[in-house]
């Protein structure tokens, strides 16, 4: 090893710090991931486990909205139709009373292997949806708001201690 390697100012390995990378975007998902799991809690039939074969029916993109906006759907009424009748419902409500952009079409999100980063960027528009009726006042979502921050400082807060402790980039 040169002296130039062991020196404390010298640059950490690339692969080291690719390492840290992933393990932040891992978190950055693992976050996403629970946001939605959080949404979707209250409704039985709604399992999110992943983005790919969780959304396939619809139902937990309209649980997602359901969350954000009761007054936009009735669940009990979904839970019958066809995957493709959910995922358009979903869509369409989204574009039209929430304002988030159809990115995804039902044919993309109900096959066998869904593009998972596709569905985590779609999905993501629903939490900047959260966060920007927090900063117009819509009181009806203010507690949810509150909860939902919480639980993201403490995700966030997880993640950052378990990167510094684990991988140093210096």
């Amino acid at each position: 090893m040169s002296v130039a390697d062991s020196s404390p100012t010298s640059s950490p390995p690339a692969k080291r710090c690719l390492k840290v990378q992933e393990r932040w975007q891992l978190s950055a998902k693992k976050v996403l991931l629970l946001w939605a799991q959080d949404k979707c809690a209250r409704y039985e039939s709604v399992s999110v486990t992943d983005f790919k074969s969780s959304w396939r029916n619809g139902m937990a993109f309209l649980a997602v909205i359901h969350a954000l906006r009761p007054d936009l759907i009735d669940m009990k009424s979904m839970k019958h139709r066809s995957n493709k009748d959910n995922l358009k419902e979903a869509f369409g409500i989204a574009e039209r009373e929430l304002k988030i952009p159809k990115l995804l079409d039902p044919e993309d999100v109900d096959v066998v292997n869904p593009d998972e980063k596709s569905i985590m960027t779609y999905v993501a528009q629903f939490l900047q949806y959260s966060k920007d009726a927090s900063r117009t006042g819509d009181v009806t979502q203010l507690w949810c708001l509150r909860q939902e921050a919480r639980l993201l400082l403490t995700l966030e807060a997880q993640a950052e201690a378990r990167l510094l402790t684990q991988f140093t980039c210096f």
